[in-house]
C-alpha cells in the first residue's frame, strides 16, 4: 500500500457531497448545477526549482500552470486561484512584481481569476502553495479505464525533463541568463556550457530554449475536447511509467505500451544523444511534462481541433505494464518516476500492486 493509500484509508469520507477525494488529480465536490472540482499543489525551493535559473516570472506562470493542468486532468475548466506565498524577509521588491506579472500572464491564458491566499516571511527559502477551484459537467477520474481502451497522451515527451538536465548541468557562469526571462524576452542566440562526466560541452542557445521553456514555463493542455470520451485521465507530472502505474492501479487493468508510438521528437532525441542522455528513458520517467494520459473506447473518434496533438501509445490489457519496443520484444515496465517520500516510506514494500510488477 503507497502513502496515498494509507492517508486515504485513515480519511474516510463521511459527507454525501463529496464525489471524489484523496488519490486523484482533484476532489470533486457536489455542486448547486455541475460537480466542483478543488485542486491544490505546492512548489518548494530546492525541490521544486532552483533560484539560481528560474526567474520569478517564469516561476509565477509554472506555480498557475501546474496547478490548472490537474483541473484540466480531472475533464473540467479553472474558475479562481488562491495563492498562498512565504518568501524570505531579504526579498526584492522586484522579483514579487515579476512573480506577479507571470501569474497575470497565466490568469490571460487560462482565462481565470486570483482571488486571494496569504503572504508571509520564510526564514530561508520561497514556498508557495496554490488551490484551484474549477467545474466539471462530467468528470474524468483515474479508476475508469477498462480492458481493450486505447491509452494515449497529448504533446510530445520528455521534453521538459531534457530542459531540466540541460539547466541543472549549466556552468555557474551562464545560468544567470536563464534567471532573467521574462515574458517575449527570448536569450540572444549565444554559446553556453553544460558540465558532462567532467567535460564541457558547447551548446547554443536557440537550440536548447524550446526544452528549457518546456521545464521552465509549462503549458498545460485543455482537455475539453478530450473529457467527453475519455474512459480515465492524469497529468504526467512525474514521468509517463508511474502515472501509467496510478491509473491503472486505481482502475485494476494493466497496459502493453509500444516504444515506437512514443511522440518523441527528433530534436529531442538529437539533443540528448549530444548530452549522453537516454531519450527513451526522459519520455518515460523524466516528469513535468504536464502533457495529458488518458484512455478511450476502441473505435472513438479523437478530436481533431486541439492545440496540440494526440497520440495512441498503447492498451489496456487485464493485467500486467508491459513495454514492447521496436522488434516486438515485449519487456515489463519498472513504474519509475517522482515519488516523494519514496525511498523512506515505500522501503517496505516489494509490490506496487498484485497486478502490476515489482519495483527493484
Amino acid at each position: 500500500m503507497s502513502l496515498l493509500q494509507k492517508i486515504r484509508k485513515k480519511f474516510q469520507i463521511k459527507r454525501d457531497e463529496v464525489l471524489k477525494s484523496i488519490g486523484d488529480d482533484c476532489a470533486v465536490i457536489k455542486g448547486l448545477n455541475k460537480p466542483i472540482l478543488v485542486t491544490t499543489d505546492s512548489l518548494n525551493e530546492g525541490v521544486h526549482f532552483d533560484r539560481s535559473y528560474t526567474s520569478a516570472y517564469t516561476l509565477g506562470f509554472k506555480t498557475v500552470s501546474v496547478n490548472i493542468s490537474d483541473i484540466f486532468a480531472t475533464g473540467g475548466q479553472p474558475l479562481a486561484i488562491f495563492l498562498s506565498l512565504s518568501f524570505p524577509k531579504d526579498t526584492e521588491e522586484t522579483f514579487f512584481w515579476d512573480f506577479y506579472e507571470g501569474i497575470e500572464y497565466a490568469l490571460k491564458i487560462y482565462k481565470l481569476d486570483l482571488l486571494g491566499g496569504d503572504l508571509c516571511e520564510s526564514l530561508r527559502n520561497i514556498s508557495i502553495c496554490a488551490t484551484v477551484i474549477g467545474f466539471s459537467d462530467k468528470p474524468v477520474y483515474r479508476n475508469g479505464a477498462k480492458v481493450g481502451d486505447l491509452i494515449c497522451v497529448t504533446g510530445s515527451l520528455g521534453d521538459s525533463s531534457l530542459g531540466f538536465k540541460i539547466l541543472n548541468s549549466l556552468d555557474e557562469n551562464y545560468k544567470y541568463l536563464f534567471s532573467k526571462i521574462k515574458k517575449n524576452k527570448n536569450i540572444d542566440d549565444k554559446e553556453v556550457y553544460i558540465l558532462k562526466e567532467g567535460k564541457k560541452i558547447s551548446l547554443n542557445t536557440q537550440s536548447i530554449m524550446p526544452f528549457v521553456n518546456r521545464h521552465l514555463m509549462p503549458i498545460a493542455r485543455n482537455s475539453k475536447e478530450i473529457s467527453p470520451i475519455a474512459t480515465s485521465m492524469i497529468d504526467i507530472s512525474d514521468g509517463l511509467f508511474i502515472d501509467l502505474f496510478r491509473v491503472c492501479d486505481e482502475s485494476k487493468v494493466g497496459a502493453m505500451i509500444f516504444t515506437q508510438k512514443l511522440p518523441i521528437l527528433k530534436e529531442m532525441k538529437g539533443l540528448a544523444e549530444i548530452l549522453r542522455e537516454d531519450p527513451l528513458k526522459l519520455a518515460t520517467t523524466g516528469g513535468e511534462d504536464f502533457e495529458l494520459l488518458f484512455t478511450i473506447p476502441k473505435g472513438s473518434f479523437l478530436p481533431e481541433k486541439t492545440d496540440y496533438e494526440i497520440t495512441v501509445i498503447g492498451e489496456v490489457i487485464p493485467e500486467g505494464l508491459y513495454l514492447v519496443d521496436d522488434k516486438g520484444q515485449k519487456s515489463r515496465i519498472q513504474p519509475k518516476g517522482y515519488e516523494h517520500f519514496s525511498a523512506k516510506f515505500l522501503q517496505n514494500r516489494k509490490h506496487l500492486s498484485h497486478r502490476i510488477t515489482e519495483i527493484i
